[in-house]
């Protein structure tokens, strides 16, 4: 099971950061489509008269294999709360792919981001229920 650490810095994607960490080489072993993949992810909020106010996300590229744990670390103002909306389907990019399970979920509407978490929170639930009735049933 690899461990990686995502530090979001203002001029450095989380793709840079990935090709140093320990492990990243064994990447591409797991079966199927990666759990979530971000491809030159951006977020940019703008002002009311429509310039930009601030690009919370710039071009973030990341892959998370299924088993895998990540934490997103970063000095504050680097994106991770944009980044975690963006993750948790709360909130869409400005541009760029946002893949759950292979599925481009980028532009979903706000009923289909509602019904995204639905299905996931069902799916773990239902996993989480299989397992301790397994551990029951062996004692454990």
């Amino acid at each position: 099971m690899l461990c990686g650490f995502a530090h979001l810095q203002s001029r450095m994607s989380v793709a840079e950061l990935s090709k140093s960490m320990p492990g990243a080489a064994g990447r591409g072993e797991a079966k199927g489509p990666p759990v979530v993949e971000l491809r030159a992810l951006k977020k940019t909020y703008f002002k009311p008269d429509g310039s930009i106010m601030v690009e919370a996300l710039k071009g973030v590229d990341l892959v998370i294999e299924r088993g895998e744990y990540v934490a997103i670390m970063g000095s504050s103002g680097s994106g991770k709360s944009t980044l975690m909306n963006v993750l948790g389907c709360l909130d869409n990019p400005s541009s760029g792919q946002f893949l759950i399970d292979g599925q481009d979920v980028s532009a979903f509407g706000p009923d289909e981001l509602a019904q995204l978490r639905r299905e996931r929170r069902m799916n773990r639930q239902t996993a989480e229920y299989q397992r301790d009735e397994l551990l029951h049933a062996a004692g454990i």
